[in-house]
Parts: C-alpha cells; structure tokens; sequence
C-alpha cells in the first residue's frame, strides 16, 4: 500500500546514482549520508499512480517506508531517464520500485513565466505503509 507525502528538505543516504548528475543540477555536499539539496523541483502529480500500479514492484517483504526518484519530463505529461536519489529505509529497495513503476506516471512539467519546461527534471518520492489487512 503506498500513501503520497510531502518532500524532504534533503535526502541522506544518498545513492551512487547522485555521481552521474551534472553539477547544474545538484546542490549539495555530496553522498555517504551527508544532505544533499536539490535545484529541481517536486513533482506535480496530473494523475497519482494507483496501488495497483505501485504495487506490482514492490520487493517481497517491503519494509514501510519511502523511495525518492528524479526524472525527466517528457511530451505528455510523462517521465523519462528516471535515477534513483534515495531510500528509507537505507537499503529496502523502495527506490527501485518507484523506478520501475515510473513509466506509468502522469507528472505536470515544472512551468517558468506560465509555460511549461517539458525536459526539465522533477523529483517524485513515494511513500509506503502496510495497512491492517495485510
């Protein structure tokens, strides 16, 4: 089961993924559990995803928690060249499947002066939680 939160400040643990960011895109002290901040914004969600599109990518025992991507927007109000940013817990995979899922996300393009930046990079952090039923 997954529920939508707000976005951290700024992330720790962050991945490997982070060394393949230019550095017009991050603004940060870097990886190894330091806080890094981001210069690109938080998703805007034209549709959120549905449990079942989330849930076909979970790991089998996915622990509660949330993982934090960064992609590209695209024509559509899509996504592309998705990077994983971060996971919490630090090595539950949560990243990952928010990842894999991303090709089905609807994301409205970040806008400057009215009109919309598609190509310019967003990030969408999911979070996860178990319900009483499961």
């Amino acid at each position: 089961m997954r529920r939508f939160g707000r976005d951290r400040a700024g992330v720790r643990n962050a991945t490997a993924a982070l060394m393949r960011w230019p550095s017009r895109v991050l603004n940060g002290t870097g990886l190894a559990g330091s806080a890094v901040s981001f210069c690109f914004p938080a998703a805007e969600w034209a549709r959120e995803p549905t449990d079942a599109e989330l849930g076909g990518y979970l790991p089998p025992g996915a622990p509660e928690g949330s993982g934090l991507i960064a992609c590209k927007t695209i024509p559509g109000n899509r996504v592309d060249d998705c990077v994983e940013i971060g996971n919490d817990p630090p090595g539950s995979h949560l990243a990952r499947a928010v990842r894999l899922a991303a090709w089905q996300f609807h994301v409205r393009p970040p806008r400057k002066n009215g009109r919309p930046m598609i190509g310019e990079w967003v990030r969408i952090r999911i979070d996860y939680y178990h319900t009483s039923g499961q």
